[in-house]
């Protein structure tokens, strides 16, 4: 597990969230790590949302899919799969089906994550935002050091929504990959702490996490609520069009749990990152103002 990485800590309760997102000149760009039961469903969410924003003015999205997972026979009824799709690979099947039904031209790549594709992929297309739909903590640890050491990718500082699922509860965290402006004199704080900032052990909990596969529908819904994954997508892209529409976040993400049905906010709250473990040094590259 790498360092904590220190956050700034003030009285500040608020991020203004980038141009880059909020009135960009151009599409945001969109990384999905993962095609199953959240990051589907965080898909189909974005092309609606794609629709909806440029109505209003907004340039959308450009997204891409990460995945070289198969569909399989326990993915079908959990996941917006058919039999028909077994054994074909998720991130194209979904994308070619959102393509196809909104007229986009996203793209679904079959390949694993890895620092070489995914710094492949931002040089030649850049990346303004990523979300990971993924059931171990390597790839989020992958997401963590590529993007946190070098403070941005090829286009700037990255925002990165990580989604996690247990059987009957799951957590939404958007945290910043660099320090993002902020309005001089406007009490905004320019870094979000990530998952892994306010979860540095989580590989010690990857047990627990990682679902694995499963053999049939039976085992996966023993594993897993039916209806886990939707929700906390919902949860993750609701706080998505928040940052777009609004501009100003006072919170960071949420904890979800299904019985009984609760979203409890993850607030921009500063004592409480504190208390989770996130540093209070003031870095050269990051400034509260």
């Amino acid at each position: 597990m790498t360092k904590k990485h220190t956050l700034v800590l003030q009285d500040l309760r608020k991020h203004y969230v980038s141009d880059r997102l909020v009135s960009p000149d151009q599409p945001i760009k969109v990384l999905v790590v993962g095609a199953g039961g959240t990051g589907s469903r965080c898909l189909s969410w974005l092309a609606q949302m794609d629709y909806c924003l440029r109505k209003i003015g907004h340039k959308g999205f450009e997204a891409t899919v990460m995945d070289d997972d198969t569909i399989s026979e326990s993915n079908v009824g959990r996941q917006m799969f058919s039999i028909s799709d077994i054994g074909l690979n998720k991130a194209t099947v979904f994308t070619t089906r959102v393509n196809n039904f909104f007229g986009l031209k996203w793209r679904g790549l079959p390949v694993r994550l890895t620092e070489h594709t995914i710094r492949r992929y931002d040089l030649h297309y850049g990346i303004d935002l990523i979300i990971t739909a993924v059931d171990n903590v390597a790839s989020r640890e992958l997401v963590f050091n590529t993007f946190r050491q070098s403070h941005a990718s090829a286009s700037g500082p990255v925002y990165w929504i990580d989604t996690g699922c247990g059987r009957d509860s799951g957590q939404v965290v958007m945290g910043t990959l660099g320090p993002v402006h902020q309005p001089q004199g406007m009490g905004g704080v320019n870094e979000l702490p990530t998952v892994l900032d306010l979860y540095p052990d989580l590989a010690s909990m990857e047990t627990d996490l990682d679902q694995g596969p499963s053999c049939s529908v039976r085992e996966a819904l023993e594993r897993q609520g039916l209806f886990t994954n939707p929700f906390v997508a919902d949860a993750a892209m609701s706080l998505l069009l928040d940052a777009i529409t609004k501009g100003v976040l006072t919170g960071h993400g949420s904890y979800i749990t299904m019985h009984p049905d609760e979203v409890t906010p993850l607030l921009i709250d500063l004592e409480m990152w504190k208390r989770m473990g996130v540093g209070s040094k003031v870095s050269k590259k990051a400034k509260a103002v």
